[in-house]
């Protein structure tokens, strides 16, 4: 189980820890942790994070255990995962300027300590308030955009049809040099 408690912005919250390490192939990024997680201590514990955890497994990009949680199997397969904002809400509209840049200032401090080689937005609208920018490539791999040597991928909305994920996800797959 995952579930910490933090200070953010002088407020005490119950929240999911990171799971990160160093010589992580891919690190994913969520906006921040809904209710419905931090209650059962896993990450994307939802419909809606049902929705990345199926996506990450048709593609083959990550390899599901029987009795075990996924987020339990992130490290051993050299990945990880993070959010923006650390502060559970219900969603984007609760989450506040301050909580931005805190999240920011947070985030890049972890991609500078654990140098994943790929940082990846689960929802693009996560990437667009941590680097202040609209994407005009809706997803995929943002070839104007690095951090140090960290690359950063964008997957395709959960809305999309699945044709449109899977290609998606099939260019993060070459990019992660999985077989």
């Amino acid at each position: 189980m995952y579930r910490t408690s933090i200070d953010w912005l002088g407020r005490e919250y119950s929240t999911l820890e990171d799971i990160l390490d160093r010589k992580l192939k891919v690190v994913f990024v969520g906006l921040n942790p809904s209710p419905v997680s931090v209650d059962a201590g896993h990450y994307h514990y939802g419909m809606l994070g049902k929705r990345f955890w199926n996506t990450i497994i048709r593609g083959k990009i990550f390899k599901p255990e029987a009795g075990k949680y996924y987020d339990e199997l992130l490290l051993k397969q050299k990945m990880g995962i993070t959010d923006i904002v650390k502060r559970p809400t219900r969603g984007l509209k609760h989450l506040t300027k301050d909580d931005f840049e805190e999240g920011r200032k947070q985030l890049f401090q972890k991609v500078i300590e654990y140098k994943p080689k790929i940082l990846c937005s689960i929802y693009k609208s996560a990437f667009e308030h941590l680097f202040e920018t609209k994407f005009t490539n809706l997803h995929g791999l943002q070839d104007n955009f690095r951090f140090g040597k960290t690359k950063i991928f964008i997957m395709a909305s959960p809305f999309l049809p699945r044709e449109i994920k899977d290609e998606n996800i099939r260019d993060l797959k070459k990019l992660l040099k999985i077989k």
